[in-house]
């Protein structure tokens, strides 16, 4: 790493340093299979205010070596905050795409690409979107005397054909669905073709794949909307909706939402979408910009190569009894289900993340996750007696939620920062002089709840396998 003139050269990987500031101009040169590592260019330990106090910099980036069709869409973070309390800041002029250049190493080769730079408070990143190959001339080939030219032959005539009927020509398909802007809202609906939807035959689960084409339409959309005084931009939500399947009869227990990891960071690092968030008929997950961001950084921490992520809702009994199998002993699994049928607990769910295949445990966040379970109330039942208790695997107790709790629409709200598995439970507020039978704080567990996560425990590790 060197600097001059306020320019900070990088013609190296695996940097580590304590701080970076105040640089005009960063120029990176790298080698081409750096975009299959998993390690950062530069890391810092401290801060990397990248430029100084409303000043302006510039970034550009060159690399040594072939890259082939195979790199479109490659992600290597360029500069990566590593300390717990380290942060990247000062870094919006250097972002956007770029054109970039590379080459071979004798220099015989060279050609252009497109590259964006994006950036979280954690990283600075370069993704590849296109690639020109353009064959460089050789200089040291020799010049050969132009030969004489030669009267070509005189073609012959040829003979007339007769003109052909023309065929029935298809209609022109009707164009794509553009984002919509829910009426009186501050919502963007993210247009999902019906290719994208699958439903697994002989399966409950739907699988919905969010095209990158249709997140950048609805960041579009929604810039529009909050220009035009249409949306409030500090509620702006980018909203993906899972649609229910045309056959009645067929009844979903999981949804996986699946968005790569370079259209994660274009709406974290957009300036209208404030939240996203994702409605099903299982469950939905809503996270701020600050939990996006905490997001990325779990999915790059926990499997650096993974290009999606995949958020994923399941409910029911009938799906963890099944995920199950023959794993445990009968008389472990009547308790099970005999906590299941307990005339308190409505519906089990679990919330997960998955980068690629890996299952991320531990995800927690500092910023805004909103979760609402589906629960209809009964002819007989009002809306303050539904709760949802998180099921605590590890430490064998539960904890109910209490934060942002609210009930809309047919689902029960909370606020948490993390994903787990949750039950849906209907309890009357307990009478002066009884005791509550569960600890809001988490500290108390009763015998039956206490056995049910040490089972709901083995359904996660059956899971998990069985994904795997």
């Amino acid at each position: 790493v060197s600097g001059s003139g306020n320019t900070l050269k990088i013609s190296a990987s695996g940097i580590s340093v304590k701080a970076i500031k105040n640089f005009d101009t960063y120029n990176f040169t790298i080698p081409s299979d750096i975009f299959t590592a998993a390690s950062p260019v530069l890391t810092v330990s401290d801060s990397a205010k990248l430029v100084e106090d409303g000043g302006s910099g510039s970034l550009s980036l060159s690399v040594g070596g072939v890259l082939s069709s195979a790199d479109v869409n490659s992600t290597i973070s360029l500069i990566k905050a590593t300390g717990g309390s380290a942060t990247i800041s000062n870094y919006s002029s250097l972002l956007g795409t770029k054109t970039a250049t590379a080459s071979n190493a004798s220099g015989s080769y060279t050609y252009t690409f497109d590259v964006t730079f994006d950036a979280t408070s954690k990283q600075l990143i370069a993704t590849i979107t296109n690639i020109n190959f353009e064959p460089k001339p050789d200089d040291d080939a020799p010049i050969l005397p132009p030969s004489a030219p030669t009267t070509p032959a005189p073609a012959p005539a040829p003979a007339p054909t007769p003109e052909p009927t023309p065929e029935p020509t298809e209609p022109t398909p009707a164009p794509e669905k553009a984002p919509e802007i829910a009426e009186g809202t501050n919502t963007v609906k993210v247009p999902i073709p019906e290719e994208n939807v699958v439903i697994e035959p002989g399966t409950s689960t739907e699988t919905v794949t969010v095209p990158s084409d249709s997140i950048t339409a609805s960041i579009e959309a929604i810039e529009r909307a909050i220009a035009n005084g249409d949306v409030n931009k500090e509620d702006a939500t980018v909203e993906i909706v899972v649609p229910l399947p045309a056959d009645t009869t067929v009844v979903i227990e999981e949804v996986k939402v699946e968005l790569s990891v370079s259209d994660l960071i274009t709406l974290a690092t957009s300036d209208a979408a404030e939240n996203v968030k994702i409605v099903s008929s299982v469950g939905d997950v809503k996270l701020d910009t600050t939990a996006l961001n905490e997001l990325i950084e779990e999915v790059q921490g926990a499997n650096p190569a993974a290009s999606n992520v995949e958020i994923v809702i399941a409910q029911g009994e009938t799906k963890i009894t099944d995920l199950l199998g023959d794993s445990v002993a009968a008389p472990q699994r009547e308790r099970l289900e005999e906590k299941l049928r307990d005339d308190k607990t409505r519906d089990i769910f679990d919330v997960s993340i998955y980068a690629d295949n890996t299952r991320i445990e531990e995800f927690r966040v500092t910023g805004k996750l909103t979760i609402g379970l589906p629960y209809a109330l009964k002819s007989e039942e009002v809306s303050e007696n539904v709760w949802v208790d998180h099921m605590d695997i590890a430490n064998d107790v539960t904890e109910r939620m209490v934060n942002g709790r609210d009930y809309q629409e047919g689902k029960t709200l909370f606020e948490t920062n993390h994903l787990s598995i949750y039950a849906v439970v209907y309890e009357e507020a307990a009478e002066e002089g009884e005791e509550e039978s569960t600890s809001g704080g988490g500290g108390g567990c009763d015998a039956g709840l206490g056995v049910f996560a040490l089972l709901a425990g083995v359904a996660m590790m059956t899971m998990m396998k069985k994904r795997l």
